[in-house]
């Protein structure tokens, strides 16, 4: 009786080790999909402004103007969301790019950068979080 006991014991007990890594690898996967996924933050942000075609692909990619490359797609499923939260949900390397992608459009493409402004926030309701945002940028420039 005592092996039959000792056997169902260690069964119950490996298989409670497994739902628990199972449970534990869940949760991972829960909390690193709270941040953006990592698609951008290998993305040479330089040589791409360095090229109009490709800054202005992506912003007709955003605007719905035309198709999108993957990481048009994944841009565009993830301005507005950027917009309500300030970029809460980017990565630290996510945040950078955006600042310097920001930095860039104001200063050297002001009329790209109030075509996306009236595309995306016409009334002005992200106007406060994207204030902090940009001053958060300008304090690590």
């Amino acid at each position: 009786m005592k092996i039959i006991n000792s056997l169902v014991f260690n069964y119950i007990s490996g298989t409670m080790k497994c739902v628990i890594f199972v449970v534990v690898l869940s949760v991972s996967f829960v909390l690193a999909a709270e941040k953006h996924p990592t698609v951008f933050d290998d993305t040479n942000v330089d040589e791409i402004l360095k090229n109009d075609r490709l800054v202005r692909q992506y912003i007709d990619c955003v605007e719905d103007k035309k198709p999108c490359t993957k990481q048009g797609q994944e841009l565009k499923a993830r301005v507005k969301e950027a917009l309500e939260n300030g970029c809460g949900s980017c990565t630290d390397k996510q945040k950078a790019g955006a600042k310097k992608v920001i930095r860039y459009l104001m200063k050297n493409k002001p009329d790209w950068w109030k075509e996306l402004n009236d595309r995306f926030d016409p009334d002005g309701k992200y106007k406060a979080k994207f204030d902090a945002f940009l001053k958060e940028a300008e304090a690590v420039a």
